[in-house]
């Protein structure tokens, strides 16, 4: 039976839709997680807007889950809703270009509008097949739309490759249940950043400006990229991601890091904590910014080696790191 607070939530949202202490260790990279009070697949836009709209008015607390990466879930679960996003439709909205009679229109600028429940890899493989450049580095890349723009998703930092990059306009839910239309320069783009993390209003749709390309070039870069990850990174555990952000190149010059490295993978690895395990977590031998969950891994054992791993890359480079998760 439910709760009280959750009865007028199940009424609006549907008995059959809205499922109670669901484990969200089903839900999330990490396969780690407790229960959620109550959890409600969003399939379209309109659902997510009326399941956040309902939790508004109702004084309910809410998270909007999206591909379940680069997140870990506590123990003790989440309390009330728990709205996972699957609005996932991608359009076209419009392009500049030449057309000529019986033949497909030459791109050369276009803008790409996608629900924030769409896979960024869904959203790659549309704007390649259709002859846009921009998003191709994405492929792989976890998550979704709306997990993207809060994050500012990056592939190479260094090469200046942030999703935010190519965001033309969104439109947001605000804190009284209203659509709000922004565009770029709203959300304040930086590293791992955006105004998001402030204001934790919902993404509904995003609208992408893009430039015009050749399928067979940019699926080749694509591909050869993913390559490179799947060298780089672990595959087939579960994991949730790059756990640390890189430092700034400022820091890394100011501390002396080794090799003026930036990356947190590196600190971590030169600290020698590559496989330091703590219960069923350990730090990837791979690539020692990631942990991986060797089955049955709690959110605490994740957060015991966040622990050490601060302690002491702090104690042996004065570099205090930041958690990306």
């Amino acid at each position: 039976m439910a709760p009280d607070p959750l009865k007028p939530l199940i009424q609006v949202l549907g008995s059959n839709r809205v499922k109670l202490d669901e484990p969200m260790s089903q839900h999330t990279y990490f396969k780690i997680g407790g229960p959620a009070d109550a959890f409600f697949q969003a399939a379209t836009v309109a659902d997510l807007i009326l399941a956040v709209r309902t939790c508004l008015k109702l004084k309910i607390p809410y998270f909007i889950l999206g591909g379940g990466s680069n997140i870990l879930v506590s123990d003790q679960g989440i309390r009330g809703l728990v709205i996972k996003n699957r609005a996932d439709a991608v359009r076209t909205v419009g392009f500049q270009g030449k057309i000529k009679s019986g033949q497909k229109p030459q791109v050369n600028q276009a803008v790409v509008e996608a629900d924030s429940g769409t896979l960024l890899n869904k959203l790659d493989r549309y704007t390649i097949e259709e002859g846009l450049s921009g998003l191709e580095v994405f492929l792989s890349v976890p998550g979704t739309v709306g997990g993207a723009i809060y994050n500012n998703s990056h592939y190479r930092p260094e090469a200046n490759e942030f999703i935010g990059n190519y965001l033309y306009q969104a439109t947001l839910i605000d804190q009284t249940g209203n659509l709000k239309p922004v565009d770029h320069d709203y959300f304040k783009f930086n590293y791992d950043y955006s105004l998001l993390h402030q204001t934790h209003e919902p993404v509904v749709k995003a609208s992408f400006a893009l430039q015009g390309g050749h399928k067979e070039a940019l699926w080749q870069t694509a591909t050869d990229l993913v390559k490179r990850r799947n060298d780089r990174q672990p595959i087939g555990i579960a994991c949730s991601g790059c756990t640390f952000r890189n430092i700034s190149q400022a820091d890394a010059i100011r501390l002396g890091t080794p090799d003026y490295t930036q990356s947190a993978g590196h600190l971590i690895d030169k600290a020698g904590l590559k496989g330091l395990t703590v219960g069923q977590a350990r730090v990837s031998s791979v690539h020692a910014a990631f942990i991986e969950n060797l089955g049955g891994a709690t959110a605490q054992d994740v957060l015991a080696i966040i622990d050490t791993i601060k302690q002491q890359v702090k104690a042996k480079f004065a570099v205090a790191l930041e958690p990306e998760i």
